[in-house]
């Protein structure tokens, strides 16, 4: 995923339940990139009936979610998962459920039941409980595709070094981010980096010398 002067990354992280499989892909703007994913995600879908999608927030999320019109026609099954949340309310401009919904209703019929998302009116670790329990009836133990987005901080999702893991250890969350909104849930990286494969964005020069460390670090969760 090492960065140029643009670079979107496709490919499977390096872990010990996947295959090596790194390709870096230079692109010349946001929209580009935003393509390539979508590219992607076309050519993961061949053949499955069943796909549990991921999505970010973000720049680079909700242009890839505003950009699955191609769902309309397809007869793939999707579950709709959020690798992280601001914990505001759900009409606050901040709020990536919010985003990501409005993205998803230009393109989709969609119902609650496919869509896995945190909800802020409760205490993070009821949040945490209702998500555990609905991928645990849905079968879901992990995510099929990924989108993540470097953040100009260098985090990925809402995991921070100073998050703090619930007891199973695939949810985090914390109160001290360093940008608005202080308080952030995420699922972990060690659920994350589980997915089969992932499609992380690194969009802009400034971003490619934390691009190492968050590599690094989602190889050795």
């Amino acid at each position: 995923y090492a960065a140029d002067c643009k670079s979107v990354y496709a490919g499977s992280i390096p872990t010990s339940a996947s295959l090596v499989c790194m390709s870096d892909i230079s692109v010349n703007s946001l929209e580009e990139g935003v393509e390539v994913a979508i590219s992607e995600l076309k050519n993961f879908c061949e053949n499955k009936k069943n796909v549990n999608l991921c999505l970010t927030g973000g720049k680079f999320g909700s242009s890839f979610t505003r950009n699955l019109s191609f769902l309309k026609e397809s007869e793939v099954t999707f579950n709709f998962l959020l690798s992280d949340e601001r914990f505001v309310s759900i009409n606050d401009k901040n709020s990536n459920v919010r985003l990501i919904k409005e993205c998803l209703k230009q393109n989709l019929n969609l119902t609650s039941s496919n869509l896995i998302f945190f909800n802020t009116s409760e205490d993070h670790s009821l949040s945490f409980q209702t998500i555990r329990s609905e991928l645990e009836r849905k079968h879901i133990f992990r995510a099929d595709f990924l989108i993540l987005s470097l953040g100009s901080d260098g985090h990925l999702a809402g995991h921070f070094n100073h998050s703090i893991l619930d007891e199973t250890k695939n949810f985090c969350h914390t109160y001290n981010a360093p940008m608005p909104t202080n308080y952030r849930v995420s699922f972990s990286l060690k659920w994350l980096s589980g997915a089969k494969k992932i499609i992380l964005a690194a969009i802009g020069d400034e971003k490619k010398y934390e691009l190492g460390d968050v590599l690094f670090s989602l190889v050795n969760v």
